[in-house]
């Protein structure tokens, strides 16, 4: 009964001692730029948030963030060459470890975690005789978001 404990106990230290883990380490916000492409039936004034923007036609870059999570990934090995290998077989009896408890350097990979922050933005539009037009989009990661907006003539 003892025997199968001290074999039970070994496979499992030996599966424990080779091991790779995968954890995210942190999260950090990232600049995403989305051009806009305003275009609406008439030429109108483009403002956003009291800034002017152009006249439509009209392209301008959109700055927000994304969220990023950097993940870490740790692996637990030991490099052999042949000789050292035979040698250590033949002096264990054939019971060789090829594990090490020393970690490998790690390596870390960064995944956009799909949040978008501060990614909305309202539009105003105006022209003579026209009623004015509010338009509010929300872009999420997007290289390009072309708008096509129609103003109202104003009632007379």
């Amino acid at each position: 009964m003892g025997i199968r404990i001290l074999i039970i106990l070994a496979f499992g230290f030996l599966t424990a001692s080779c091991a790779q883990t995968t954890y995210k380490a942190s999260t950090y916000r990232q600049t995403v730029t989305t051009q806009i492409e305003i275009i609406a039936n008439v030429p109108s004034e483009v403002r956003l948030a009291d800034r002017a923007i152009g006249t439509t036609p009209v392209t301008f870059p959109f700055n927000y963030e994304e969220e990023v999570d950097r993940q870490v990934k740790m692996a637990n090995y030991w490099e052999t060459n042949p000789g050292g290998a035979a040698a250590l077989t033949v002096l264990s009896f054939g019971f060789y470890l090829p594990f090490s408890f020393i970690t490998a350097e790690p390596t870390s990979e960064a995944r956009p975690a799909g949040k978008f922050v501060n990614n909305r933005l309202t539009l105003r539009l105006s022209a003579d005789g026209f009623e004015p037009l509010e338009h509010t989009v929300e872009v999420k990661g997007e290289g390009k978001t072309v708008l096509n907006l129609s103003l109202k003539p104003k009632e007379k």
